[in-house]
């Protein structure tokens, strides 16, 4: 836990937010300006605006913010309310800060795997859409191979006609639709 006296600036820390910060409780006095250069310069902003909040709203504020101690980064927790007024004005903030590091790690290595999970569902889905594209392939693509072989060894032998020309352009049209139509139904999937 911790207090701050608007009046004077003065902060008291209790061991744990000492321990927190990773600060020597008897060679450091806590101060923001002494120890806002620990807070994660995309969170100082956003830290003094609700620390403010608390102060001119004299509302109850629940935040959390990175600091980063020797290039380790922890992740804490604050609430901090108006604990004692002096003729309806506040004099002391004070609020309890916690070490969340190890939750928010364990939920971003949860999301990490939830990812990866969508993912490597996502290609065997993919996986099997291929082979139900290659199963769906295989008879047409060996219907043309064998009307046009048919075609061409009566053409080779001279017993081409022109009608069993037009069937067979037919045939082999049909299987080329049939192909077409099997991507669309695949791609719309």
């Amino acid at each position: 836990s911790y207090e701050y006296y608007i009046k004077t600036g003065e902060e008291v820390w209790s061991d744990e937010v000492y321990r927190i910060f990773e600060k020597d409780i008897n060679a450091f006095k806590p101060n923001i300006n002494e120890y806002k250069d620990l807070i994660h310069k995309d969170d100082l902003s956003y830290l003094l605006e609700n620390m403010n909040k608390v102060r001119l709203e004299y509302k109850e504020q629940t935040y959390v913010f990175r600091i980063n101690i020797s290039g380790k980064i922890k992740y804490l927790e604050s609430t901090s309310k108006i604990s004692e007024y002096e003729k309806n004005k506040p004099i002391i903030i004070s609020g309890i800060i916690n070490d969340i590091t190890e939750s928010v790690l364990h939920r971003d290595e949860l999301i990490l795997k939830e990812k990866l999970i969508n993912y490597q569902s996502k290609m065997a889905t993919m996986g099997e859409m291929i082979q139900n594209i290659a199963h769906q392939w295989k008879q047409p693509l060996n219907l043309i191979n064998v009307t046009f072989s048919s075609l061409y060894l009566s053409k080779k032998f001279g017993t081409l006609t022109d009608e069993e020309f037009d069937e067979t352009k037919l045939t082999i049209n049909d299987a080329i639709t049939y192909l077409s139509h099997t991507i669309d139904d695949f791609r719309d999937f």
